[in-house]
């Protein structure tokens, strides 16, 4: 597989918000040249995120090859009338005007996220094999009161499918989950898992070879996933700043310790032993304006950060409207504007089961 070097999206609202500002003067740009000569393959693309990728990718990247749109029949509707629906949808008419031929780039792929192996069909899993350059699985199901099959065959058993799937293809560069309910580190935990048993050197490890990560949320469930599969997996990585606050009469140390004593961390600890060197901690707090960063944090991250991954949120229902609003919209938008003047940055991820 291909381990080009990667712009991405933050979730859609950083690589969206990028694109709009790079598309007004109709220079070339790194996301457009990304996406130059690339085959795409999306899942969920007649749900909302969904259309306002396919939306976006169609009209601010003019050079993109095509797009392979999987579908499914629903409701008595064969895929074509639903397509067809889709591009009903007011959110396409700017593209219509700008791009009138745009169809010219779609291809259908008859699929179904509740079937085994996605219900493709031989020559269509093969076709994606042979030709597709970046995967979008934004398929879901986000009805609380879904059955639980359903549920699980949607959200999980395809998301499994998806990993099995990117893992032959032969031109992947990126693959891509977003789910409100499973976990975004699945795919590049996976993707790492896959690749780390015989110690060879792997387009995963190169990717991150040399290369400062910003953490944010590295205390949380998914936080500790991720830091310690990076320190044990990718050798080669850099270092890895956290970013940490004080929190109930605890400072950051502390809770850093703390953090370090999940038995998650007891294989890193016997394999890495000197994975603390790799360690840089930044003082700040999502609920705090501009993350609550000094002046100084601030602009190491912004010289040395080539990856962001902003994992931090608050996900109790109950959690009071101003605290919830900050952690999990406000924080992410200072997140972005951090992002935008980054010098290094490659790839700025946001997980977030509220935003």
């Amino acid at each position: 597989m291909a381990a080009d070097t990667v712009i991405t999206l933050l979730w859609y609202i950083h690589g969206l918000w990028r694109i709009n500002m790079e598309e007004c003067d109709g220079k070339s740009t790194p996301i457009r040249e990304f996406y130059r000569g690339t085959n795409v393959f999306i899942t969920g693309c007649t749900g909302f995120m969904g259309k306002v990728l396919v939306e976006k990718l169609l009209r601010s990247c003019p050079h993109i090859a095509k797009l392979f749109l999987m579908l499914r029949s629903k409701k008595g509707k064969d895929w074509q009338t639903r397509l067809d629906e889709t591009f009903q949808d007011v959110i396409f008419d700017r593209l219509k005007k700008e791009v009138p031929d745009y169809q010219q780039k779609i291809t259908i792929v008859s699929g179904d996220c509740q079937v085994e192996q996605l219900g493709l069909s031989s020559s269509d899993r093969r076709l994606i094999i042979e030709e597709v350059h970046i995967v979008f699985h934004v398929a879901a199901t986000v009805k609380f009161d879904e059955k639980l099959n359903i549920s699980f065959n949607t959200n999980a058993k395809a998301t499994e499918d998806i990993l099995d799937l990117a893992h032959e293809m032969k031109k992947l560069k990126v693959c891509f989950h977003t789910n409100n309910r499973i976990c975004f580190t699945m795919c590049t935990c996976r993707r790492i898992n896959m690749e780390e048993c015989d110690g060879k050197s792997t387009p995963i490890r190169e990717f991150y070879r040399g290369t400062n990560v910003f953490i944010t949320g590295c205390t949380g469930f998914m936080g500790k996933v991720l830091v310690e599969k990076l320190l044990r997996s990718c050798p080669h990585i850099a270092k890895l700043f956290l970013m940490l606050r004080s929190k109930k009469g605890k400072d950051w140390q502390t809770r850093l310790d703390e953090t370090f004593q999940d038995v998650i961390f007891d294989r890193l600890k016997k394999e890495v032993p000197d994975f603390e060197q790799k360690i840089t901690i930044v003082s700040g707090d999502c609920q705090a304006e501009q993350l609550g960063l000094s002046s100084s944090d601030r602009r190491l991250i912004i010289e040395e950060v080539d990856i962001v991954f902003h994992v931090a949120a608050t996900v109790r229902f109950d959690e009071k409207l101003n605290i919830s609003f900050n952690t999990n919209a406000k924080a992410t938008e200072d997140i972005l504007d951090l992002a935008h003047e980054m010098k290094k940055l490659k790839v700025c991820f946001h997980r977030n089961n509220r935003v």
